[in-house]
């Protein structure tokens, strides 16, 4: 009898501990931020890098794992937890609802060491710095009224570029017209930014800046060991942050040296581009632990950098799709023909009138985004 007792005993006990222990871990569970689906293929310490740097690009690697997890999963890069968004409706709602949730981006190392350390605000920490400065740009720099002073520079621009053009046509019917693009997305940002025109961009010194630009986006893409292992980061795995620096150096090289210019000419330009702007507006004054001169040549190579990759993208693929479906080509040319006259060139004051122009355009944006991928961002 007492040998059933103990026996039944500790049943009870053992059925007790199961309980409360299933019990305790279901209330701890229900206590814990519930995250999205994640892939099964994570490794120990590095995560789920491999699947990003497989053979395949990053943005169908994504997109294939979305296929299979849904518009909305969660990856471990190394130490960092990575939110995947790929659904234009949730997208939507975290940048318009929730956008001061989502709207800083996170301190990796090419978005430093390029920044001036955070200094561009659009790779910045959100901040007082960050809405100083976007107020800034917004209303001295991208206003409409700003734009229509800088109106004659960009068509000056594409009017010395197209001569150009038909000039080494004469002599080579082949060229590269991406590079013929991207040059003149960078001669019109440095002529609206800087002053510099592109007449001068056959010397040395505007061919290593370009160079250092295109560096610039090549980096900003990079995957450094040290963003995902933090630990790592002092090894420099790679030799990336070493080029980065270079690069960086070039372009801070050429910045200083137009700011230097705009200082010493300034009481004499009766035209002001946006350094000149900048300089009127910080008046040498520090903003937010940051000194003018740093101030403005992050802001000048963040609309440099901003403001010529995405136009080249978008042009670029505009072209190849006009050149591969002709009927929508004569379309276009028709309501050019129709629209201004077959005696001038198309100026930004037609572009109103040219519907189907903009058609093509926004349909050249949906189809191929400037990039895959939008810039990461902290939450």
């Amino acid at each position: 009898m007492d040998s059933l007792a103990i026996l039944a005993l500790a049943i009870i006990l053992c059925l007790s501990y199961f309980t409360i222990t299933k019990t305790l871990r279901r209330s701890q569970s229900d206590n814990q931020p519930r995250y999205p689906p994640e892939p099964t293929s994570r490794w120990p310490v590095i995560g789920h890098l491999p699947v990003l740097a497989g053979p395949e690009l990053p943005h169908r690697a994504l997109a294939a794992l979305a296929d299979k997890y849904g518009a909305v999963f969660s990856l471990r890069l190394g130490i960092n937890r990575v939110l995947v968004v790929s659904s234009s409706e949730i997208a939507k709602e975290l940048f318009t609802t929730n956008d001061t949730a989502v709207i800083s981006r996170p301190a990796v190392t090419a978005s430093k060491l390029f920044s001036y350390n955070f200094a561009m605000f659009g790779l910045g920490p959100y901040g007082d710095y960050w809405r100083e400065m976007r107020k800034i740009t917004m209303i001295e720099l991208l206003s409409s009224r700003r734009m229509e002073l800088l109106r004659r520079f960009r068509e000056s621009e594409v009017r010395k570029s197209i001569n150009h053009l038909f000039k080494v046509i004469g002599d080579n019917p082949e060229i590269d017209l991406k590079k013929w693009i991207g040059d003149l997305s960078l001669n019109l940002m440095l002529r609206i930014i800087a002053g510099k025109s592109s007449s001068a961009s056959d010397g040395a010194v505007p061919l290593k800046f370009k160079t250092a630009v295109r560096e610039l986006f090549h980096y900003m893409g990079m995957f450094v060991v040290g963003d995902a292992l933090p630990f790592l980061g002092w090894m420099d795995i790679g030799g990336h942050q070493k080029e980065m620096k270079r690069a960086f150096r070039e372009l801070d090289g050429y910045l200083q040296e137009w700011l230097i210019e705009h200082k010493k000419n300034r009481a004499e330009k009766t035209e002001h581009d946006f350094m000149d702007v900048l300089l009127s507006v910080l008046d040498g004054e520090s903003l937010h632990g940051y000194d003018s001169d740093t101030i403005i040549k992050a802001t000048s190579l963040s609309m440099i950098a901003g403001g010529t990759d995405t136009s080249t993208v978008t042009v670029t693929w505009a072209i190849a799709l006009l050149l591969n479906n002709r009927h929508v080509l004569r379309k276009a040319q028709e309501e050019i023909d129709g629209g201004v006259s077959k005696e001038r060139a198309v100026t930004e004051g037609d572009i109103g009138k040219l519907v189907y122009l903009q058609s093509i355009v926004k349909e050249t944006m949906r189809m191929y985004p400037p990039a895959p991928l939008l810039a990461v961002r902290e939450f």
